[in-house]
């Protein structure tokens, strides 16, 4: 999920050298996952990730700004032909508050630098794809706050097609430490049998998650239960959409 840190610290210093900016932050964060499951879908068959970013958030004209970058381990199960060892994103966008909404609009580069090239293996299309994305939220009462968000790309990886992820979510922050949260998303592509099961295909599927955190001195333990509508397979054959819990340390740089 941008070509490099040095872009975003170049990026800092422009943004600290215009007198239109203010505020200008950067954070980080680091995690170590027992299996980096994305929309549903395991990907690293159900094995550990390390995972860590960077964001810079600032001020202009009022308007909340930021731009980040992360990146985690990989694996697809691929056959030995394709190797697709490193995911890494890059983000911006803009958080603005609507009346009651707290929105979050940004665009999101899925890239993934390392990989094999697909034709290999006989596929076609290419690894690296965009979204762009639409978010809000609102807090009905103290500690609870309710999400939608839309995720829309125009070509899906590998001749995937348009695509649209849409999402309901929820969170309870119960005290300074502990909280609970859960969503529901539904995932689509144009092409047709994109999604392969060990005895189907579709082109949608549905997934859901729900878990607990607990949060200390810049630490944050997550347990999520994570499951899925269809038994997406991936390259090897393995199912990667089942029912799993997931267990996730991170820390706050």
């Amino acid at each position: 999920m941008l070509k490099s840190m040095g872009v975003v610290i170049a990026g800092m210093g422009v943004l600290s050298a215009a007198p239109a900016f203010a505020e200008t932050s950067l954070t980080g964060n680091v995690a170590l996952t027992s299996d980096y499951v994305f929309r549903g879908i395991s990907q690293t068959q159900g094995d550990p990730a390390i995972q860590g970013g960077f964001d810079v958030t600032t001020d202009v004209g009022g308007l909340p700004v930021y731009a980040g970058t992360w990146a985690s381990n990989l694996d697809f199960g691929s056959p030995s032909a394709i190797h697709v060892p490193l995911e890494l994103d890059v983000y911006a966008g803009v958080k603005p508050t609507i009346g009651p909404v707290s929105a979050d609009f940004g665009v999101i580069g899925y890239l993934y630098p390392s990989a094999d090239d697909p034709s290999d293996a006989g596929l076609s299309g290419d690894w690296n794809y965009w979204e762009l994305k639409a978010a809000g939220s609102i807090s009905p009462a103290t500690g609870l706050t309710l999400g939608a968000a839309i995720y829309y790309s125009p070509e899906f990886p590998l001749k995937g097609g348009n695509a649209l992820y849409t999402e309901l979510n929820a969170s309870w922050t119960i005290n300074d430490t502990f909280a609970v949260s859960g969503a529901v998303g539904h995932q689509q592509v144009d092409a047709a049998g994109y999604f392969v099961t060990p005895t189907t295909s579709s082109d949608n599927y549905t997934t859901w998650n729900v878990g607990a955190t607990a949060s200390v001195h810049g630490f944050t333990l997550d347990l999520r239960y994570w499951d899925a509508d269809e038994d997406i397979t991936n390259f090897a054959g393995e199912v990667v959409s089942d029912q799993r819990v997931v267990l996730t340390l991170r820390r706050a740089l």
